[in-house]
């Protein structure tokens, strides 16, 4: 399977609904999310006991084609991180359609909102970048 056909949304904390970005991402990676792992030695035997504690948090980064036009993700979500509102991605990986997965941040708040750069010399397409800091990542699937 690949992302070809994924949806992708951002939701500002306080806004009705979530906002279509589809037509800007490019891509959604994930870091982080780690359980947190305890270990402990005894005297006898030569193995550690392994205790699992709480997950830590993580990171989702979405990047989009910049353009300057109003349907453009980057502003608002620039807006957002400057006034630290708190801010969720959300994306279907196959499509928003019946039986499909749907994956959720929980809202966080936005470290890095980079927009616009890029080299003189290159044809390619101006990504900007955005990076949320969140406790945890959902999973569902879509309904009929």
């Amino acid at each position: 399977m690949s992302f070809a056909d994924a949806e992708v949304a951002y939701q500002i904390e306080g806004d009705a609904s979530p906002t279509d970005m589809s037509g800007f991402a490019a891509s959604v990676e994930i870091s982080g999310f780690e359980t947190q792992i305890g270990e402990a030695y005894t005297a006898e035997g030569n193995t550690a006991i392994l205790t699992a504690g709480k997950i830590a948090p993580g990171d989702v980064t979405v990047k989009a084609i910049y353009t300057e036009n109003d349907a453009d993700p980057t502003k608002k979500l620039f807006d957002a991180k400057a006034a630290k509102k708190k801010v969720k991605f959300i994306w279907y990986p196959r499509g928003n359609a019946a039986t499909h997965y749907k994956w959720e941040t929980d809202f966080g708040f936005l470290t890095t909102v980079n927009a616009g750069g890029g080299e003189a010399s290159s044809p390619d397409a101006l990504l900007a970048e955005f990076a949320l800091k969140t406790a945890q990542i959902s999973q569902t699937t879509v309904s009929a």
